[in-house]
Order: C-alpha cells, then sequence, then structure tokens
C-alpha cells in the first residue's frame, strides 16, 4: 500500500514513476523564545528556500502567513520553527541534497536541523558503514589471534586469510557490477553480512582442511598423497558444508523484500570461496609442504576434546534422557512474546542532526507530527465539484475521528481545523436567519399590496374620469370656431361691400374677438385636464415600478428558499412543504408580473395618446396667436384689412386642423384608458389575491423557520457545500494546489498521529486508516478509485506483511532445500529430519532468551524486525556445517556399529567444532561494537545458537538419535554377522 501511495504520489506531482521526492523536515530551534528579527529571517530564508531554482522544492508548509498553519508549526513556547518540504532529487544523492538544503536554511544564531525519512536512512546507512569499518578491523585480528592459537604458526593464518580475503574482495566486485548492469538488490547489511560468513566459515573451513593436512601429513611422508587424502575426506565435508550454506542463501532469491533478496550477495560469495578453497589452499599445501605449519613441527593430529568424548557417550548410553534434556531448551520459547521494533531510529547514531531534529519535533509538536502518514487517492474524474468535495471532506471527517490519529490536514481542511462557513449548518443558520427576515417583508409586502390595490381603486374613479370633461370642452372649442366662421363670413361679405358697409365689419370683428376668446377659455380648460390625467399617469408609473421591484424580490426571495430546501433531506415532508409553498410564491409572483406587463402596455398607448392631444393643443394655441393679431391689425385700418382677413382665413384653417388632431388624439386617449381602467381592475384584483397568497407564505416560511432551526441544531445538516464564487475564490484555489493535483483528479491528506510513527500503535492505525479509506470509496460513486497510505508507518506495516511472508516461504524452501541435500548425502531421512530439528530448535531458543534479554533488561521495544529473518538463515545455514563435519566423520566409520562410529566421529570432530564455533562467535562478536542494534541482536542471537548446537545439542541429541535408531533396529544387527554401513535406515 505504500508503494503504491509513492507511485500515485510522483503521478501527482507530475513526475514519471522513476522519479522520486524527498520529503524534509526543517526544525528551527533554540534555548529560548526566538526574538521577532530572527522570526524574520527564518521567514526570509523559507520564502527564498521555496524560490530556489537549485533546491527545486515542489511544495511547503511553513507557519508564516497563515495563521492555522502558525498554530501547527511553531511551539508553544516559541523556540521551535518546522517546516515541511517536498523537493525534486532529481541526480543528487540525498547527502548531496542535505548539503545544499543545510546552507539554504542556516540562520545566524538558531540551530537547524534536518530530520525526515530519507535523512534518517542516509544516516543510518552511514553508521551501518562505521560498523562495517569496526567489523572488518575487529574480524581480521580476532580471526589471526585464533589461528596462530590454534596452530601455532603465523604461516597458516596468512594462508587462511589471503584465501578469504581474496574471496571477498572478488565477491564484492562480481556484486557491485551485478548491481549496476542488472540491479541487483543491494542492502546496508550486504557488505557486513559477507564478511562475517566469508571470514567465519571461510577460515572454519581452512581450520577443517589444514588440520586433516596435518593428520595425514603425520600418517605419510608425500605431500601430495596427503593433500588427495585431505581433499577425499575433509574436501568433502568442505565441500558439502558449503553447498548447504549455498542452498540456504540462495533461497533469499525466492524472496520478495529486496533487503531479503541481498542475501543472494552471500551465495555469491560462498561459490568463489569454495572456488578459492578447492584452488588456492592446495596451492600453497603443494608448495609449502610442511613448512605450513612453521615452526612447529609436530604433526600430529588434533587431540580429542574431552566434552564431546564425554558427551557422546553419555547419549549414546542414555539416549531417552539426553534428548529429554535437550528437549528442555524449548521451554525457553515460552518467553517468546513476538515483539519486533520497526524503529529506525535506534539504529542510528544519536548524535547525527536527523536524530536530534526528530527529538525536538517530537519533544515540541509530538512525535506523530514528525513523520506524518500521507492518504492520497486518484479518480478518472475531477474531485472540486461540490459533490466531490463534499465526500472528500466526509472522508476527512471519518480520518479525523480514527483513534491514535491527532490532526488531517487535506483539501476541505488545509489547516486542520474544519471552515464553518463552507457546511450547510451553519449556511442553513444563514437561510433561517434569511426566512426570518423575509416573512418580516413579506408581511410588509402583503400591506403594501393591499395599499396598492386601494390606490388602484382611486386612480381609475379619480383623475381618470375626467376623460368626459376634456370631450365636453372639446366640444365647447368647436362651438366657438363655428361662430369664428361665421363672424369670418361676414367680415368677407363687409369686404365686399367696401367702406360703404363699416358697420357689419365692426360687428364681425366684436363676434371675431368673442369667440376667440372662447377658444382661449376652451384650450386652457383641456390643458388643465390634460395636466392632471398626465398626473395621475406618473403616479401609477412610479407605483409599478414599486410593485416591480417588489414582485422581483418575491421572486429572489422564492429562489433562494427553494436552493437551500435542495440541500436538506428531500424526503422529510417539511422540506417538501417548504418547496411547494415556495413554488407557490414563485407562481403567484408571476401573475402579478404579468398583470404588470399589461399594465405597462395600458400606459403606453395612454402616453401616446396624451401626445397626440398634447400636439393639437399646440398647434391651436399657435393659430390662436395669428387670429388675435390679425384681428388686432384689422381694428387698426381697413387698410390692413385684406391682409389681416387673408390671415385670419389661414388661421381658421390650422384651427380647424388642430381640432380634429385633437379629437383624434381624444379617440386614442379614450381607447388607451378604457383599457387601462380593464387591466386596472384585473390589477387590482391580482394585488388583492396576491396580499392573500403573500399572507398565507409568510405563515408557511414561519412553520419552515422553526423546522429549520431544529435541523441546525441537531447537526443533521454537517455537510460540506462551497458555493461557486468561494470555489474559484484565489485563496480557496491555492489551498486546493497544496493537496490537489493540477488537473484535480487527484487529492491528499497528510494524517498526523498521536502515536510514535515508528511504535506497534501506529502501524495499527496505518491499517485502522487504510480499512477506513477502502470502505469509504467502496460505498461512494468513487468506488474505482486508486488510493494509498504512505508514510513510515504504513511502510513499516508493509514491512511487517511483507516480511511474514518472506520469513515463511524461505524457511519452507531453505528447510526443505537443506533436507533433501542431506538425504543424498546421509541416505537417511530420520537423521536428516533430526538435524534439522537440531538446529531449528537452536534457533529458537536463542531467539527467546535474546528477545527477553533486550525486552526486558536492556528496555528496547522488541527485536528489530529484520533480526528473526537473518538469525534463522545464519543459523540454519551455518549450523548445518556442524553436522555435517560430524556426520561426514561417521560415514567413515562406516563398517562399525553406528554407535561406535559415532562415538569415534565425535571424539576426532569435537575440537574442530567447538574450534569452528568459537571463530564463527568471535566473527559475529566484532559487530557488538558497531553501533547497529540490529547487527548488535543479529550477533547475540547466532551466537547463543552456535554455543548451544556445539556445546549442548549436537553431542548430545545426534548420537542419541543414532543410539535410539540402532535400539529400535537390534533384531536386524543380530541376524547380521557384519557390521551396520553408514548412514540410519528405518
Amino acid at each position: 500500500m505504500s508503494s503504491k501511495a509513492a507511485k500515485l504520489l510522483a503521478e501527482m506531482d507530475g513526475e514519471d514513476n522513476d522519479a522520486k521526492n524527498v520529503q524534509a523536515l526543517i526544525v528551527f530551534h533554540a534555548d529560548k523564545k526566538l526574538a521577532s528579527p530572527q522570526m524574520k529571517e527564518i521567514e526570509r530564508k523559507l520564502v527564498a528556500l521555496e524560490k530556489s531554482k537549485q533546491l527545486r522544492v515542489t511544495s511547503m508548509l511553513q507557519p508564516f502567513g497563515n495563521k492555522e498553519s502558525e498554530e501547527q508549526l511553531i511551539s508553544k513556547d516559541k523556540t521551535t520553527v518546522m517546516a515541511i518540504a517536498e523537493i525534486e532529487q532529481g541526480g543528487r544523492t540525498v547527502a548531496e541534497l542535505r548539503e545544499q538544503l543545510a546552507k539554504a536554511v542556516q540562520v545566524e544564531g538558531v540551530r537547524t536541523y534536518l530530520t525526515g525519512n530519507e535523512f534518517i536512512n542516509e544516516d543510518f546507512a552511514q553508521t551501518s558503514l562505521d560498523g562495517v569499518k569496526k567489523t572488518e578491523l575487529l574480524t581480521v585480528l580476532f580471526i589471526i589471534t585464533v589461528l596462530v592459537i590454534i596452530f601455532r604458526s603465523p604461516v597458516t593464518p596468512l594462508i587462511s586469510l589471503l584465501t578469504v580475503g581474496l574471496t571477498y574482495l572478488v565477491s564484492m566486485a562480481t556484486v557491485s557490477h551485478l548491481v549496476e548492469a542488472v540491479d541487483f538488490p543491494f542492502a546496508n547489511t550486504t557488505q557486513t553480512f559477507l564478511i562475517l560468513v566469508l571470514f567465519g566459515i571461510g577460515t572454519d573451513y581452512n581450520i577443517l582442511l589444514f588440520m586433516r593436512f596435518k593428520e595425514e601429513l603425520a600418517k605419510r611422508n608425500d605431500v601430495a598423497e596427503a593433500i588427495i587424502a585431505t581433499y577425499q575426506t575433509a574436501g568433502k565435508t568442505v565441500f558439502f558444508s558449503g553447498l548447504a550454506v549455498l542452498i540456504g542463501f540462495s533461497m533469499l532469491g525466492f524472496s520478495q523484500f529486496s533487503v531479503y533478496q541481498s542475501g543472494v550477495a552471500v551465495a555469491i560469495g560462498i561459490a568463489f570461496l569454495l572456488l578459492a578453497l578447492y584452488t588456492v589452499v592446495p596451492f600453497f599445501m603443494a608448495v609449502m609442504g610442511r613448512a605450513i605449519f612453521w615452526p612447529s613441527r609436530k604433526l600430529d593430529s588434533h587431540g580429542e576434546n574431552g566434552l564431546w568424548r564425554k558427551l557422546g557417550h553419555f547419549s549414546v548410553k542414555r539416549p531417552v534422557i539426553s534428548i529429554v534434556l535437550v528437549g528442555i531448551l524449548a521451554g525457553s520459547w515460552f518467553f517468546h512474546e513476538g515483539r519486533l521494533s520497526f524503529d529506525s531510529l535506534q539504529e542510528v547514531n544519536p548524535n547525527y542532526d536527523s536524530v536530534r531534529g526528530f527529538r525536538i519535533v517530537a519533544d515540541q509538536f509530538g512525535p506523530g507530527q514528525t513523520l506524518p502518514t500521507t492518504v492520497v487517492i486518484k479518480n478518472d474524474e475531477r474531485l472540486d465539484s461540490p459533490e466531490a468535495l463534499a465526500f472528500l471532506d466526509q472522508l476527512h471527517q471519518k480520518l479525523s475521528r480514527l483513534p491514535g490519529v491527532k490532526t488531517v490536514y487535506g483539501p476541505t481542511q488545509p489547516g486542520g481545523e474544519p471552515i464553518d462557513q463552507f457546511y450547510l449548518n451553519d449556511q442553513a443558520k444563514g437561510v433561517e436567519n434569511g426566512i426570518g427576515k423575509s416573512t418580516d417583508g413579506l408581511d410588509a409586502i402583503s400591506a403594501g399590496l393591499s395599499q396598492a390595490s386601494e390606490k388602484m381603486g382611486a386612480a381609475t374613479t379619480g383623475d381618470l374620469n375626467q376623460v368626459g370633461k376634456l370631450v365636453d370642452g372639446t366640444k365647447a372649442a368647436r362651438d366657438g370656431l363655428n361662430q369664428v366662421q361665421q363672424a369670418m363670413k361676414q367680415i368677407q361679405s363687409g369686404l365686399g361691400q367696401g367702406s360703404a358697409k363699416q358697420p357689419g365689419l365692426a360687428k364681425g370683428l366684436a363676434q371675431l374677438e368673442s369667440g376667440l376668446k372662447q377658444i382661449s377659455s376652451s384650450n386652457e380648460k383641456l390643458v388643465g385636464e390634460y395636466m392632471k390625467i398626465s398626473g395621475g399617469l406618473d403616479q401609477l408609473a412610479a407605483g409599478a415600478d414599486g410593485l416591480r421591484q417588489q414582485v422581483a424580490g418575491i421572486k429572489a426571495l422564492a429562489a433562494q428558499i427553494n436552493q437551500a430546501a435542495d440541500k436538506l433531506d428531500s424526503n422529510d415532508p417539511n422540506v417538501q412543504e417548504i418547496k411547494e409553498k415556495a413554488n407557490l410564491l414563485l407562481a403567484q409572483a408571476g401573475g402579478v408580473e404579468a398583470g404588470m406587463n399589461q399594465l405597462q402596455g395600458s400606459l403606453s398607448r395612454a402616453a401616446q395618446g396624451l401626445k397626440a392631444a398634447n400636439g393639437g393643443l399646440a398647434e391651436i394655441a399657435v393659430a390662436q396667436k395669428q387670429m388675435s393679431y390679425a384681428a388686432n391689425q384689422m381694428t387698426q385700418g381697413a387698410k390692413r384689412l385684406a391682409s389681416g382677413q387673408a390671415q385670419a382665413v389661414d388661421a381658421v384653417d390650422q384651427i380647424e386642423d388642430g381640432l380634429n388632431a385633437i379629437n383624434q388624439g381624444q379617440k386614442r386617449l379614450d381607447q388607451g384608458l378604457g383599457q387601462f381602467a380593464a387591466s386596472i381592475k384585473q390589477l387590482q384584483s391580482g394585488l388583492s389575491s396576491s396580499a392573500k397568497g403573500v399572507e398565507k407564505i409568510s405563515a408557511g416560511l414561519s412553520e419552515a423557520n422553526k423546522y429549520l432551526g431544529q435541523v441546525t441544531g441537531s447537526g443533521a445538516t454537517r455537510t460540506f457545500f462551497v458555493p461557486e464564487e468561494a470555489r474559484k475564490n484565489k485563496d480557496f484555489q491555492k489551498a486546493l494546489d497544496m493537496y490537489m493535483s493540477k488537473d484535480r483528479q487527484s487529492a491528499k491528506w497528510t494524517v498526523a498521529l498521536a502515536e510514535d510513527p515508528y511504535g506497534e500503535e501506529a502501524m495499527q492505525v496505518a491499517k485502522s486508516i487504510e480499512e477506513t479509506v477502502r470502505a469509504t470509496l467502496k460505498h461512494s460513486p468513487y468506488e474505482q478509485a486508486e488510493f494509498g497510505v504512505g508514510g513510515v508507518s504504513s511502510i513499516n506495516r508493509d514491512l511487517q506483511g511483507m516480511s511474514a511472508e518472506d520469513f515463511s516461504r524461505t524457511v519452507i524452501l531453505m528447510l526443505v532445500g537443506i533436507g533433501l541435500m542431506l538425504i543424498v548425502l546421509f541416505r537417511s531421512f530420520w537423521l536428516s529430519l533430526s538435524v534439522i530439528a537440531a538446529l531449528v530448535l537452536a534457533y529458537f531458543s536463542s531467539l527467546a532468551v535474546t528477545e527477553f534479554g533486550f525486552s526486558h533488561l536492556f528496555q528496547y521495544p522488541g527485536l528489530s524486525w529484520t533480526v528473526p529473518f537473518f538469525s534463522f538463515i545464519m543459523i540454519i545455514a551455518l549450523g548445518v556445517d556442524y553436522s555435517i563435519f560430524v556426520l561426514m566423520r561417521y560415514k567413515e566409520y562406516g563398517l562399525h556399529r553406528p554407535t561406535i562410529a559415532i562415538k569415534e566421529a565425535m571424539k576426532h570432530t569435537g575440537s574442530v567444532v567447538i574450534s569452528a564455533a568459537v571463530i564463527l562467535c568471535g566473527t559475529f562478536a566484532a559487530m557488538l561494537p558497531s553501533g547497529v542494534v540490529t547487527l548488535l541482536q543479529i550477533a547475540t542471537v547466532v551466537i547463543l545458537a552456535l554455543i548451544l548446537l556445539s556445546a549442548w545439542i549436537l553431542p548430545l541429541f545426534i548420537p542419541a538419535v543414532i543410539a535410539l535408531a540402532e535400539r529400535l533396529a537390534q533384531p536386524k544387527v543380530k541376524k547380521s554377522t557384519v557390521s551396520e554401513p553408514a548412514g540410519i535406515e528405518l
């Protein structure tokens, strides 16, 4: 799951699968509160780091500029500031990247630490390399000392070291080439194990060969014959022993975990070791002969080992008791608790900055803040829609509620805390308040509609009824015009009769003046009535605009109510009632709006009629002025009468045209006002109905408001919802950029645990996180989305599962492989099974004792997680050598009875086995000062197992099994006159 997370995160950052980011925790720390200038300098360094093209920071979480981040990344006592940066590694090593980063964030007067999983692993590797250097030196010194003591010669140890050293160099060169050429698995422990195994068993094999060569030289004078005899006996033992080790370490190639697979390098080393033992060693034997043991001249065989001789005799004589005594060791397994530690920090030198930084962050912010767990999902569609964001927040809340989780940072809660205004219950409270205000507004609207209806009634019976008076005024104007026409005829007649008839002219002029006055009076009345109509129409237009605004407000309110109701439970009858009343409000508002549109049309037509009438009145006024002017002219003199008469005649024509225009305008006005009156009555009726409907809606909204208050108070609407305007906001998009991919199809969460990220509890939390994400996705529209859980805790959990699976597989393959070889070699199933049982017993006993000692005496959380695996490999692969040493010698006495043969074999191999065990124990003991807890624990398990094998299990168990088998086969022995052949057949 952690590897899946790493892949998804790489894709999320726009990288290919081979690219890698390094997560760095930058820790600024001082013994006392950081001063303001120091804080500003830290901020400046972090801003510059984020923009640095050389370091290539892909993302950064830092405390400045964000209050929520400040609370999370600055300690309460203000002595520590932390920033988390994702940095593209590129072609740089972790060491090179760390060096560049350290220079970039250095602040004067403030201690700066760089920590994080990659930096801790890098320091662990360096600690391991330092341990290897110590191991190499101590191993060589120890082996030289032991060989000098055994052979009492400086030559033999040099030849042995030369052979093993040459093998080691060739093996490391070969493995290095394989790593570069075919990506051969290599781990920090590979070099250490090569040194231990090659120098350990290589020295053992050399001891066996040289001791046998010394024994053969004492029997015969010919060096060549002694070499041949040595390799015919001890050479076979070395070959099959080496083959068993080769098979054991080769089985690691079937592991899935690369750290375990790296053990195959030891198998390569064993192959080169066997080649050297069969070429280099015989070469020195042939060239140097007896001088190989200089200055010692005593060439007798090595002496008998008293311990093995006594234990062998006892086990042959008391096989059942011996097996019981050996079986007592199995009781140590009751002390085994199976506690494994995945804490890499205990493997690292505590003086490294990565460890110091980790400890500071753990003390100031909690251990889970240092190495958080990361959750990442990838979907085929965008995850920034309202529905998707609501789902992401739902998952966020589920993760936050898990036991062992301290804080979760994600797309919907970038600061680790919910943003209240983005939740429906908070928004519903706003709707609740809005509905309360809306009911008040609706009451006001209802009252306004009622008042508008009354004013409409008054408007239709008041000024608009003055149209009849306009008609009467126009009729009076026409009568006056007729009089003018008659007067004009008389004037025309008087002009025709000449000056003799001057009295007729005067009378006509008097009538003309009287008619003009009547026209002027009628015209003034018409203008007054038009002004009243125009004022009424203006009032109606203003009222119509106000009503239109109120209708628009009603429609907006109804839409808002509908939108809020859509976010609530659609199956709730109260919600359905709210939506029905809102739709009713929309329908009635639409009816009012239609009436308003009809009213607007009527007002437009009335305005057109008034415009036409006003045009006619203007023409009349112009004509009247002309007539008055003409009459004055006629009174001044007869000479001007002709000219004035002509003008008067023209003016009468213009007046007649004006009256006709007025007549047409009055007809239009009369028609428009008739339609307007009908519309006003419809509008008045609609407004009355709307007022009653608004009253009902107001009552319904009051009930809905009570329901919303109950819902928001219950927390049932705790659903994430970001309005479109807020989603497009730059700040919100910036938060999404931190936790989502550019295409918005991937999202991630940073989960800070309340537990130590290396602890067993944190691994269980990582398991809960994985199960929660899987279950949440399964029951959502995003079931097909990919997801992964990363971070140290998740990685360690994956390691735990993978190592357990690899351990089971490797145990079976290794035991089967070595068991088959033993069956082929010794032709006995039960004897081979006994050897395997002895090795397994030694392993479990030593593992239980080591775990108990480290857990209870040295207060470690448990054995390092690789200890059981590598300890098993070492004990089985190396321990089987001792069994082969004994049983190959046992086969040499095949003509004797099995019990006699095994006693002779015990006497002659006891010293070799114990010497070999001492060599291996000393070799593994060289790891104790390395400072690496894993190596120290492996060394302890292997040393204890080798001591148990060489001093207790093998000398008691193997002879007892052979003796017991002989007793069971006693009838066959009695019938036979020949000694039992080698091997035990049951």
